[in-house]
Formats: structure tokens, sequence, C-alpha cells
């Protein structure tokens, strides 16, 4: 069988070079190529192939993968309940906070209830979850609003629509003058970086002799 998953391999990589890529997902399908797979399916935005994917690998235990796929969804739900299924309750207890804020608390209890069973009664003490200490949490109720106000899954195809708070450098570029890149250049003068060009280079050596005492990172005991 394994004999038979290289030869799919090889055919899957000579379809690739002659971009037939529907040929190319079936044999990677009978290969079992889920890093092929995951590859093809992000480039091509398949939703449907992706979610197909998942499973495929979470079969295979390949949690990793199968953590991504879902990741890609926005079906943080699932990243959550693999992290958890896989006994990795640190990690899913910080996804939790960060994109699945409703389920902080539960996770947060799992993880006092792993704790202390593993004889951490400290450090099952310093858990805290967002109900008992909201003080906190201070932006807990905003992340809470935000996380039920998300729409589904766009189109790839909807990302320059619904991109916000970025630079869009096809646009800044179009006003450059004949794409005239040096100081003399027009710039916005409250996005201007004023920049000494008398000023002579520091060394590394000499940069470190210009640090604080108190500005040296110290590794933790």
């Amino acid at each position: 069988e394994s004999g038979a998953e290289a030869k799919w391999r090889i055919v899957g990589d000579c379809a690739l070079r002659s971009w037939n890529f529907a040929l190319a997902e079936r044999c990677m399908t009978k290969a079992r190529d889920l890093s092929g797979l995951l590859l093809l399916y992000s480039a091509s935005g398949n939703a449907t192939g992706m979610a197909t994917l998942a499973q495929m690998a979470e079969d295979a235990s390949a949690n990793n993968i199968a953590f991504t796929c879902y990741q890609s969804l926005q079906q943080n739900d699932k990243c959550l309940d693999l992290l958890l299924r896989i006994g990795r309750v640190p990690e899913a207890a910080l996804f939790a906070r960060s994109h699945v804020p409703a389920r902080a608390d539960e996770v947060a209890a799992k993880w006092k209830s792993q704790l202390i069973e593993l004889g951490k009664n400290k450090a099952a003490e310093a858990i805290a979850s967002p109900t008992d200490y909201a003080n906190l949490f201070p932006d807990f109720e905003r992340a809470l609003t935000e996380a039920s106000s998300r729409s589904g899954l766009l189109a790839a195809s909807a990302y320059l629509q619904f991109k916000s708070g970025e630079v869009d450098m096809a646009v800044d570029v179009a006003v450059v003058p004949d794409g005239d890149f040096s100081t003399d250049a027009a710039v916005e003068e409250d996005t201007a970086i004023e920049i000494d060009t008398d000023a002579e280079p520091v060394l590394a050596e000499d940069a470190n002799d210009n640090v604080d005492e108190g500005d040296e990172f110290h590794e933790a005991e």
C-alpha cells in the first residue's frame, strides 16, 4: 500500500507541474498527501476541500493540519475541541481567551482540574476565569460582542473589500510621480520619517555599549 501511495505522489507532482489541479487533487487524496492537499486547498480557496481534509487529518492524527484547516475555515469551536481532545488544555485556554471567549470559563475550569489532578494546587489557584475575576479581563465583554458578531466565512476574493486598518500599497505607489521614491517625493507630513543622513552608522559592538544596565535582558531563574 505504501508503494502505491508513493506512485500516486509521483503522478500528483507531475500533474502539478502540468497545471492539472484536478488530477493533482485526486492523486494527493489517493496518496493521503495531507500537506500537499493543505497547500492546494489554501491556494485555491477551496473551503469544501479544506473541510474534508480536516476530517482526514483528524482520522490520521495529523492534528496540526486539522487545526490549520479548522482555523482557515474560522471554525474556532472545532479548533478548541481538537485541543481539548488531544490534551492540550493550557493551549486551549489561551485559544479560548483570544478566539472563543464564550468558552473561556469552561476551559479555565478544565485547566484547573487538570492541574489539581497533577498535584499542582498552587498553579491551579493562579488560574483566573473571566466570570470570577472580571477585573483581570477589562476587555472581555468587548471580546464577547465581537466574537458573536463575526460573520460567516468570506470568499477569498472579498479580501480587498473587507480589509481594514492596512496601507494599500497600490494606491500609495500610484501617487508617487514617475516612480520617484527619493526623499524629494511628496510625502504626507504626518507620516513622514526624518532620517539623519549625516549620522555615522552604529556597529553592533558600539550598540551594546549604549545599553543601560537596567535595559539588559535577564533570563528567568
